[in-house]
């Protein structure tokens, strides 16, 4: 019971200082939009193997940097991640890997749409000018960069190529049949000012080229694909406009339609500014000598435009003054009677007497 009530009681402070500090309305109307940056690094199948076979670890790493021209501000970044690729039943990673698992066939298809369909932009590094192209559908946007280069641990740069690969003139399922999946990704970029520096690490082994269907393309004989993308989840919020209304309460006598001048000074017309939509508010008609007003309070509720609202004041002063007008009326009458009657009463006793003595 004890525990009970000690619940009861923290609930009910949370609720007042919930409810004592107000509920503020939303200042800006937000929607989500998302970014899919492309890397799919090209290589010869017996260029990969060789790698391998003469490693001593077994496997070889290769990591490769490049240039994206757009990014949203980290303020609007709502989540952010690699996308996993998926092979038939395989995919390259778990759900801790990964924001978002794609097909390969939607991630070569968005591919060939953001060349065919999209549009074409330059831009400017510290490696020199690059291209890429950019497709919008929806509220997702994609990104293919155009330069690209070789990292090795010390951070040295090899191997400019200055675009993108032709892989978008092959086949879908060609490019799905030579797409090797690595065993560990790792993506990492730098902001800078003008662009994004985005590093792409890869570790190849060879269990990852079991069933792996090569293809011809420019100076590659033996063409192996390693798809990769990053995915960034931002909003874009419209400041709304802070629309104020008022609330205006007049009051008036009935019968005259005057403003009501009230003796404690209580305001009239009773105004309110700067309301927002859903504000309310109950206000208590002033006091008025021998007056009644016909409400008691007013609610004031603010839906979307100004309110405005009457009260009216009937008073017992004038029902008073017109029965002391009509009583006096009859006390005249009867006054008038009596005088009238005393007159000829004393006017008939004179003329009576006269004759007596006469």
């Amino acid at each position: 019971m004890k525990n009970k009530l000690l619940k009861i009681f923290f609930m009910s402070i949370m609720l007042f200082v919930l409810f004592a500090s107000g509920v503020k309305a939303d200042d800006a109307s937000c929607e989500t939009y998302t970014n899919y940056y492309f890397f799919s690094y090209i290589a010869d199948e017996s260029d990969v193997v060789s790698g391998i076979q003469n490693s001593s670890d077994g496997y070889v790493t290769k990591k490769y940097g490049t240039y994206v021209s757009s990014f949203p501000s980290t303020e609007t970044i709502k989540s952010q991640g690699r996308v996993c690729m998926k092979k038939g039943d395989n995919v390259d990673g778990t759900s801790d890997d990964c924001i978002e698992t794609m097909s390969l066939e939607d991630f070569y298809n968005y591919y060939k749409k953001t060349i065919n369909d999209g549009t074409y932009g330059t831009l400017v590094t510290s490696e020199g000018e690059t291209g890429y192209s950019k497709y919008t559908e929806g509220n997702n946007s994609y990104f293919i960069h155009g330069l690209w280069f070789e990292v090795d641990e010390d951070g040295n740069i090899s191997d400019i190529t200055k675009e993108s690969q032709r892989i978008w003139i092959i086949e879908t399922n060609k490019l799905v049949n030579a797409s090797m999946f690595p065993s560990t990704t790792n993506i990492n970029y730098t902001l800078k000012s003008e662009y994004v520096y985005f590093e792409v690490s890869r570790v190849l082994e060879q269990s990852g080229l079991t069933g792996i269907e090569t293809f011809e393309l420019d100076d590659f004989e033996e063409a192996v694909l390693f798809p990769t993308m990053y995915k960034v989840d931002y909003e874009v919020c419209d400041e709304v406009e802070d629309v104020l209304y008022k609330a205006k309460i007049n009051y008036y006598y009935k019968d005259t339609g005057e403003y009501v001048e009230f003796e404690d000074g209580s305001d009239n017309p009773y105004t309110e500014d700067n309301l927002r939509t859903g504000y309310e508010n109950n206000v208590v008609s002033p006091d008025l000598k021998n007056c009644t007003p016909d409400l008691a309070s007013v609610d004031i509720i603010i839906e979307d435009k100004d309110f405005v609202a009457n009260v009216y004041y009937t008073c017992k002063v004038d029902e008073e003054v017109t029965e002391n007008v009509k009583t006096g009326s009859i006390l005249f009458y009867i006054a008038l009677i009596i005088g009238v009657g005393a007159l000829g009463y004393a006017i008939y006793y004179y003329f009576s007497n006269k004759k007596s003595n006469a």
